[in-house]
């Protein structure tokens, strides 16, 4: 929490300066990440203030604080992963929301995520098809097939 002279540290000052615009209402949800180190003086610091929070590990060196309405935090804590980068469509849009991001740029992000899911799923489905009719060892116009069988049987 503290430097070695005294001061708070960077992360605690910026976290104090969330915690402050929580306080004032310009944010429901915030997501603070800081040094894992910090942990204990974290939830020691918003247990104190009656906020609600929910810290997830993005590896040994690092945390996100997610502290805000109650509410907003509960939503979290539901989330299929607390990786945020493995989360669904529908979770990213939503915590884009509550953390006060740009709704039309949420919009928009959403709906390029679900093209690029609905683009893979039709890869997949047209992989696994081709796979279960036979290859017919050629994609197209001399291009050879991608299947790890099929590459197996090319070599003899």
């Amino acid at each position: 929490m503290t430097t070695e002279n005294g001061e708070l540290s960077v992360d605690f000052r910026v976290l104090c300066h969330h915690i402050y615009e929580y306080n004032k209402g310009l944010r429901s949800l915030v997501l603070h990440t800081m040094c894992a180190s910090e942990r204990q003086n974290v939830e020691s610091f918003l247990s104190q203030r009656g906020i609600e929070f929910c810290i997830q590990d993005i590896r040994k060196s690092r945390i996100n604080v997610f502290f805000g309405n109650p509410n907003c935090v509960e939503i979290v804590r539901g989330f299929s992963s607390s990786a945020l980068n493995l989360i669904t469509d529908e979770e990213d849009f939503m915590l884009g929301i509550m953390l006060g991001y740009d709704r039309m740029g949420q919009c928009e992000r959403y709906l390029r995520r679900r093209a690029q899911e609905a683009e893979e799923k039709q890869r997949e489905v047209e992989d696994d098809l081709e796979e279960e009719q036979g290859c017919r060892g050629l994609r197209g116009e001399g291009v050879p097939c991608c299947h790890s069988h099929c590459r197996r049987d090319e070599g003899g």
